[in-house]
C-alpha cells in the first residue's frame, strides 16, 4: 500500500494554531508569520521520515539518493512558514507530505488538538485539526453542558454546596449567590466533572465524609480515615462500607452528632 494514501492520514490535513487568538502570550496579529524548521541534535536533523519514506520522496522529488537524509545539507534552508491562516497540506503532493512529516517531528506541532496528543507535546503551538472530529467532540461537550445545567437548575443550594465540596471547593459557609456563581462557572468550564461528581455512587455519604473531615470529627492520614484510633478505611469507599455496617452505627451516630454540633 502506498504510504501517501493510508487510512491513518486523510488526503488533506489542516494545520492551525491551537489557540488562534494567542501569539506568545499576546494577541495574534493578522498576516503575522512563524517559521518552523527541522530541529537538529548531535549533528542530525529530525526530518520525521522513515528510511522508506526518505527513498520514496527522493524519487518523487527527483533528488539524489541520500539528499533527504538526516545529515544532508538540504535541511539547512528548509523551513515551513505558518501565518495566522490555516495551512492546508495535500498528502498526495510529495512536497506537502515532506512538509507534513517535518511538522510532525517538531515539538511545536501536535498530531491533533485532542488532549491526549497535546499532552505528548506540551510545547505545541499548532496542531492537525480534523473538523469532523472537532465538531463531534464539541457536540459531546454541548450535551454534557446541557445535562450539567439541568443538574444546576434542579438542585437546592445545599446540594450545590455538596457538589462543590466533592470538587475540592470549601463552600460550606458561602452564600447562595457565591455558590451559584462558582457552580455555574464549573458547569460551563468542566461540565463532565460536575456530572461525574453528582452522579457518583454514595454521593451523600461522600459529602458527609468531607464534612466529618472539615469539622475534625474524622481525621485523615495518607488518604485513610480514622475515628480516634479506629481505622474506618483506606479510602472513601471502604470508609462508607464501614459506616454502613449495622455493627458500626454507634460510630456513625457519633459522627453525625459532632458534625451537627460544629455547624
Amino acid at each position: 500500500m502506498d504510504f501517501f494514501k493510508t487510512k491513518v492520514m486523510e488526503n488533506i490535513v489542516k494545520i492551525k494554531a491551537i489557540n488562534k487568538d494567542s501569539w506568545a502570550g499576546m494577541n495574534r496579529f493578522p498576516k503575522c508569520k512563524d517559521t518552523l524548521a527541522p530541529t537538529k541534535r548531535n549533528g542530525a536533523y529530525n526530518t520525521g521520515l522513515s528510511d522508506k519514506e526518505q527513498k520514496d520522496l527522493e524519487k518523487k522529488l527527483d533528488l539524489a539518493a541520500g539528499e533527504l537524509g538526516p545529515f544532508s545539507k538540504f535541511w539547512r534552508d528548509f523551513a515551513v512558514h505558518i501565518t495566522d491562516k490555516q495551512l492546508d497540506l495535500d498528502l498526495d503532493n510529495p512536497m506537502h507530505y515532506l512538509t507534513y512529516k517535518v511538522l510532525m517531528g517538531s515539538e511545536r506541532v501536535a498530531a491533533s488538538d485532542k488532549d491526549e496528543d497535546r499532552v505528548l507535546k506540551p510545547k505545541a503551538e499548532y496542531a492537525v485539526f480534523d473538523e469532523a472530529e472537532s465538531a463531534k467532540r464539541e457536540n459531546v461537550r454541548v450535551t454534557a453542558r446541557r445535562k450539567a445545567w439541568k443538574v444546576f437548575n434542579s438542585t437546592s443550594t445545599e446540594e450545590q454546596k455538596s457538589i462543590l465540596k466533592l470538587m475540592g471547593i470549601n463552600a460550606h459557609h458561602s452564600s447562595q449567590t457565591i455558590v451559584e456563581n462558582k457552580l455555574s462557572e464549573l458547569v460551563d468550564e468542566k461540565p463532565e466533572d460536575v456530572l461525574e461528581v453528582y452522579n457518583q455512587k454514595d454521593f451523600k455519604m461522600k459529602v458527609f465524609l468531607t464534612d466529618c473531615v472539615r469539622t475534625k470529627a474524622l481525621r485523615m492520614k495518607a488518604g485513610q480515615y480514622f475515628f480516634g484510633d479506629v481505622h474506618l478505611g483506606i479510602d472513601a469507599e471502604t470508609a462508607i462500607v464501614f459506616l454502613n455496617d449495622p455493627e458500626n452505627q454507634e460510630i456513625l451516630l457519633a459522627l453525625k452528632a459532632k458534625v451537627q454540633a460544629t455547624d
